[in-house]
């Protein structure tokens, strides 16, 4: 049981230090999703980022106005 990953765990391998936009991330989550046969669901996502964001594992920085997730160093 120790081998299970948590939809938090699928959204924060999708973040990257240096930050990505929600569409590449989305793309991303769908991806892992598939190869894990889970059905991805846009609320799970979400969800998992506020929950990311509020134990300070992310950040959201905006690069000549686009929004990026990033992880947090």
């Amino acid at each position: 049981m120790d081998n299970e990953e948590t939809i938090q765990d699928i959204v924060l391998s999708c973040v990257t230090y240096s930050g990505r936009n929600e569409d590449d991330l989305l793309a991303d989550y769908e991806r892992r999703c598939k190869k894990k046969k889970i059905v991805p669901l846009y609320g799970q996502v979400k969800t998992a980022l506020k929950s990311l964001y509020r134990q300070g594992k992310i950040k959201i920085v905006i690069v000549q106005g686009h929004k990026l997730c990033c992880k947090q160093r």
